[in-house]
């Protein structure tokens, strides 16, 4: 999680791939007590936005990718859908 903390604050979005990585991601790396719940980016991927007043990542996407979730294509469709946003 240190990896996650030492990220630059402009970065546009995150993709947490496990359930325990994505959990660590929210609940350490990013020190979230709390976060809002965006929507399904893909069936099973979850997508929260970090609160406005985030120290580092103010209003970050952030994907919850599990690992048991997704075809051999999913984490690269969300990716692009995630980078085609924000382009």
């Amino acid at each position: 999680m240190d990896v996650v903390k030492g990220l630059p604050s402009d970065i546009s979005f995150l993709i947490g791939k496990g359930g325990i990585t994505s959990n660590d991601v929210l609940s350490t790396g990013l020190n979230l007590r709390a976060a809002r719940l965006l929507g399904q980016i893909l069936p099973g991927c979850s997508m929260v936005i970090t609160p406005a007043d985030h120290p580092l990542f103010p209003k970050l996407p952030v994907v919850l990718f599990p690992g048991n979730v997704g075809d051999v294509q999913g984490l690269a469709t969300v990716y692009r859908r995630l980078n085609q946003s924000i382009n």
